[in-house]
């Protein structure tokens, strides 16, 4: 049985805690059913996690079908192993906040949001951050004080020399340092600009963008000035678009998604690792 667990409600008011797909483990979870209002039968509540699978029928239909279909599907598409895609390997590089999706926003973008079924999603599950990033902020904060006396600010000329120097030379050494400009230029405004920009309100992480643009998406608060998030989000979209050039070189961190039906779909990592969603699929 997965040690990955993921939470189902149903539309009777009733919460699966859902660990994989096959007969057993569907009845495992409804027999540890958390149920906040009406009681409901063992069966019936196998009837309906069905239904939210995407299968017509009940459960001992979906014996066959999962035997018959489900199986010999993830059998065909390399789907062996059950693993957190969504979750980053290891600990987030330097001191940084770890980039993370939820499976309540993958389940937004795949089955809510209206734009076509990407090809692959970048969750970051396999991606080297710690190659990249680690001790990257010190790095740039360091370089700048020697070279300029500060850190220069989102959209001022300073910062789009920088960007100008990471997109002509990315594999240049930055400043003294050893490292990579891309990186340490990226590392350098990691906070202010790839966190926020790490979501599906867009195509910043999905493969192909639906609309021929995978520019992020911010939100804005209301109280901020109007003139001012759309300056700094200029500045935002030149250096985001530094780590899209980055997770674009390589497979690394990035799923196939493969679709089995219109509620069920599976998520392909490296050596045979899957995940899987459904619609209104939530993490606790």
């Amino acid at each position: 049985m997965s040690n990955v667990v993921r939470y189902l409600p149903t539309k009777k008011f009733h919460i699966l805690p859902l660990r994989g797909l096959s007969p057993e483990e569907l009845k495992n979870s409804a027999k540890n059913c958390l149920r906040d209002r009406e009681k409901i039968k063992h069966n019936s509540l196998l009837n309906l996690v069905v239904k939210e699978l995407g299968f017509k029928g009940g459960f001992s239909e979906y014996r066959e079908i999962y035997s018959d279909s489900i199986k010999p599907f993830m059998e065909h598409n390399g789907l062996h192993f059950r693993a957190d895609l969504l979750h980053p390997a290891g600990k987030p590089a330097d001191a940084m906040v770890p980039l993370k999706l939820t499976v309540e926003q993958v389940c937004g973008r795949l089955f809510q949001s209206g734009s076509p079924l990407p090809k692959k999603l970048f969750t970051g599950h396999n991606f080297d951050y710690h190659a990249h990033y680690d001790d990257g902020k010190w790095t740039f904060n360091r370089t700048m004080y020697r070279q300029f006396g500060g850190i220069p600010s989102i959209g001022s000329t300073r910062f789009y020399e920088l960007i100008g120097k990471a997109k002509q030379g990315p594999d240049s050494n930055f400043g003294d340092s050893s490292r990579r400009t891309r990186d340490m230029v990226v590392s350098g405004f990691y906070f202010e600009c790839i966190y926020p920009s790490f979501n599906l309100l867009g195509d910043f992480l999905v493969e192909p963008a639906s609309d021929n643009s995978s520019l992020p998406k911010l939100y804005c608060p209301q109280s901020y000035d109007p003139d001012c998030f759309a300056e700094e989000y200029q500045g935002t979209v030149k250096l985001a678009d530094l780590f899209r050039e980055e997770i674009e070189s390589s497979e690394r961190g990035w799923v196939e998604v493969i679709p089995f039906n219109d509620r069920l779909v599976f998520l392909k990592g490296a050596d045979g690792k899957y995940d899987f969603v459904v619609p209104g699929l939530r993490s606790a």
